[in-house]
C-alpha cells in the first residue's frame, strides 16, 4: 500500500469520527451539554478549591466552601434574572395607550395605502397583541423546565467531578504512559489558565458594554435605563451572537416613546455601542488570550450553538481554545493548532515558548507530580 493511500485513509477516518462525535453530541445534548458546563465550571472552580487545601483547609470543607461559592455565583446571576423580569413586568402596563397608538397610526398608515386592511374597519388592539404573547407562555415554561433539568444535571456532574480531582495525578499516571500523562496534565493546566483569564476578559468586556448602555439610554431620557444596562451585560456573556440581541428591547422600547428622534438615537447609539466594542476591542483581547483569529472565534460560536444551542454559544470559545491546546501538544495533532491560531502563538512550538510560572493552583500541582517521579520525555 503506498504512502498515498494510506494518508487517504487516515483522512477518511479522521472526517468520519469527527462526523460521528459531532453527531452523537447532537443525539446526546441531553447529557453532552450538563457535562461540558460542568466540565466549564470545574476548571474554573479548582484553584480555589487547591488554594484552600494549600492553606491547610480539610478537603471536604475546601469542597464545601468550593460548592458554596459556585453557588453563590450562579445565585447571584439568578437574583439579577429575576430583577430584570420583576422590573419589566411593573413597568409594562404603562407602555399599553403608547402601543395602541403606535398601532392605530400604523393601521390607518395601511388603510389610506390599501383601503381597508383585510376587510376589517377597526384597527389593531393592544389585546390582540397581549394575546399573541400569551400564546407563547406554555413555551416559555417548557423552556423553563428544561433550563431547570439543565442545572440540577449540571450541578450534580460538577459536584461529582469536584470530589474526583482528590488524587488525579496518580490515577492519570497509573492509566497512562508517563510520557502521554504528563503532556494530558500540562495541557489541562495551560487549559485551565487560559479559561480564567478568558472569563475574567469576558466579564470586563459584559460589564464595559453593560455601563454603556446603560449611561447612554439614562442620557437620552429612556424608561428602565438600568434594567437595559443590566440585560446588556448577561446578553453580552454569549459571545457575538448575545449582543445583537441585547440591541432589540431597548430599541423596541424607544419607538414606544412620544418623541420619534428617540426611538432612531437609540438603534443607532446602541448599534454604535455594539460595533464598537464587538468588532474592536472584543475580538483582539481575547484573541489575545486565546491565540485564535477572530474568524475562529465567530465560527466556534456558530459551530458549537448549532450543536448545542445557546449552551454551546456560550461555551463554544473556550472549548475551541482547549482543543487547540490539546492539538498544540500532541506531535501529531500540532499542525491544527497552528492552523486555527492567530499571532505569535501559533509560530512557536510548545517547547520553544517562554515558561511561564502562574500560582501553584488548579492542576498545576497534579503535573508537576506527575514530572517528579519520571525522567524527561519525547511527546508521544
Amino acid at each position: 500500500m503506498s504512502d498515498l493511500t494510506t494518508r487517504l485513509i487516515r483522512i477518511a477516518l479522521v472526517v468520519s469520527l469527527l462526523v460521528l462525535a459531532v453527531t452523537v453530541m447532537r443525539l446526546t445534548v441531553a447529557i453532552s451539554v450538563p457535562v461540558a458546563l460542568a466540565v466549564f465550571t470545574l476548571m474554573l472552580a479548582m484553584p480555589l478549591q487547591r488554594g484552600l487545601v494549600s492553606r491547610g483547609l480539610p478537603g471536604g470543607l475546601a469542597h464545601l466552601l468550593t460548592l458554596l461559592t459556585v453557588g453563590g455565583v450562579v445565585g447571584l446571576f439568578a437574583m439579577l434574572l429575576f430583577w430584570l423580569g420583576q422590573a419589566v413586568v411593573t413597568q409594562a402596563p404603562e407602555y399599553g395607550p403608547q402601543l395602541d397608538r403606535l398601532l392605530s397610526q400604523w393601521n390607518q398608515r395601511l388603510t389610506d395605502w390599501q383601503g381597508n386592511v383585510a376587510g376589517r374597519e377597526e384597527g389593531f388592539e393592544v389585546q390582540a397583541v397581549i394575546d399573541f404573547l400569551m400564546s407563547w407562555v406554555p413555551n416559555v415554561f417548557r423552556g423553563l423546565y428544561g433550563l431547570l433539568g439543565l442545572g440540577v444535571l449540571t450541578t450534580t456532574f460538577f459536584v461529582l467531578g469536584l470530589l474526583e480531582t482528590r488524587g488525579l495525578a496518580e490515577r492519570v499516571r497509573r492509566s497512562l504512559r508517563p510520557a502521554t500523562a504528563r503532556v494530558l496534565m500540562e495541557s489541562m493546566q495551560e487549559w485551565a489558565r487560559v479559561l480564567r483569564r478568558y472569563a475574567l476578559a469576558r466579564t470586563a468586556i459584559s460589564a464595559l458594554t453593560g455601563l454603556a448602555t446603560w449611561g447612554f439610554t439614562w442620557a437620552i431620557g429612556l424608561d428602565l435605563a438600568a434594567v437595559w444596562g443590566l440585560l446588556t451585560f448577561l446578553l453580552n456573556f454569549i459571545p457575538m451572537l448575545g449582543s445583537f440581541v441585547a440591541v432589540v428591547p431597548p430599541v423596541l422600547v424607544a419607538f414606544l416613546h412620544p418623541e420619534p428622534w428617540v426611538g432612531f438615537t437609540a438603534l443607532a447609539g446602541l448599534s454604535a455601542i455594539q460595533l464598537l466594542i464587538g468588532n474592536y476591542i472584543d475580538p483582539r483581547l481575547e484573541g489575545r488570550i486565546l491565540s485564535l483569529s477572530p474568524f475562529v472565534l465567530f465560527l466556534s460560536v456558530i459551530f458549537w450553538g448549532w450543536v448545542w444551542g445557546i449552551p454551546g454559544a456560550l461555551i463554544g470559545i473556550p472549548l475551541t481554545a482547549g482543543i487547540v491546546i490539546f492539538c498544540r501538544h500532541g506531535t501529531s495533532t500540532r499542525w491544527i493548532a497552528r492552523l486555527l491560531e492567530h499571532g505569535e502563538g501559533a509560530e512557536q512550538a510548545p517547547e520553544q515558548r517562554a515558561p511561564e510560572h502562574p500560582p501553584d493552583t488548579g492542576v498545576k500541582g497534579e503535573a508537576a507530580a506527575l514530572r517528579g517521579p519520571h525522567p524527561p520525555e519525547s511527546n508521544p
